[in-house]
């Protein structure tokens, strides 16, 4: 397992790392204060299905596709709280990238 190192994101994101088969992970705190409500969560659907690779966003051990607004929403994220996004396949790393400047740039709201 290979650091990748932090994409922006300061207190808001770790380290991605980068794993074996082409796939990697980052982990995430929720940086928006009224949590992950609609606009941040069809962001990230938006962000997710300009890519290839499968992507999944996890919250205390439950998994949904980052193609999936209603399965986002189910994770119920609250300001803070700590996502764990895992991409896998050809553009993994490019599609993780995109995800994290979401994150970055507080959603941009």
């Amino acid at each position: 397992m290979k650091l990748v190192g932090v994409i922006s994101g300061g207190s808001f994101a770790k380290p991605a790392e980068l794993l074996d088969g082409g796939s990697c992970r980052q982990v995430f705190r929720v940086p928006v204060q009224e949590g992950l409500h609609l606009r941040p969560a069809a962001m990230l659907v938006s962000a997710a299905e300009r890519y290839e690779a499968d992507i999944t966003i996890q919250r205390d051990g439950f998994a949904v596709s980052a193609r999936s607004i209603m399965g986002i929403l189910t994770l119920e994220a609250a300001f803070g709280a700590e996502l764990l996004v895992e991409a896998a396949g050809e553009d993994a790393e490019d599609a993780l990238a995109a995800i994290a400047e979401l994150f970055s740039s507080n959603f941009s709201l």
